[in-house]
């Protein structure tokens, strides 16, 4: 592992790739219990290969969808089983923004107390807090969208440098699969 660390997803293959971008399909169509349940099996799948920062990512996805489609006991065990992962993982800035998007979910269906509650989880569980606000650094630039890869190298979704957020690091995260994407 030369030049830093080695990128979440390098172990996914051909068959896993397909079925992240099938499930990220019908996320965005509004499949959203069909998503939270493909979304949730694949984290499995990451748990499974100690690919622990993609079943963070898939983990909190899954638990968003099914947020959106009002299952919300599937939502707090999905959540409750990224936390478990987040744990391994130890990538809090990723992690953070990650939780955020659930509690934003929960937020956006009413589900206030349970957002509340879950939040608390994560703070004990990760050492951390959801990062609820929405928003990127100042510094991002169009210069650093354009360079962006024209395609995730881990998953080959298609990259939209318009569409994406930067984190803190000016990193982005793949919308798709959670590999980290160099700019």
């Amino acid at each position: 592992m030369r030049g830093g660390r080695r990128e979440a997803g390098t172990k996914l293959g051909d068959k896993a790739r397909e079925r992240l971008r099938s499930a990220h399909g019908l996320a965005t169509s509004g499949e959203h219990g069909e998503a939270a349940t493909e979304l949730g099996a694949m984290a499995e799948i990451a748990r499974t290969r100690g690919l622990h920062r993609i079943a963070v990512h898939m983990g909190t996805r899954a638990a968003t969808q099914a947020a959106k489609a009002g299952n919300f006991d599937q939502a707090a065990e999905l959540t409750r089983a990224a936390v478990a992962d987040a744990k391994i993982d130890g990538d809090k800035p990723r992690t953070a923004h990650a939780f955020g998007r659930v509690i934003r979910a929960l937020q956006a269906a009413e589900q206030g107390e349970l957002a509340s509650s879950l939040g608390s989880e994560i703070r004990s569980g990760t050492g951390i807090s959801a990062k609820v606000a929405e928003g990127e650094p100042a510094a991002v630039n169009r210069a650093m969208r354009r360079r962006l890869p024209k395609a995730c190298p881990t998953c080959g979704s298609k990259v939209d440098g318009a569409a994406v957020s930067f984190n803190e690091d000016s990193s982005v995260d793949c919308p798709v699969c959670g590999g980290v994407l160099k700019g």
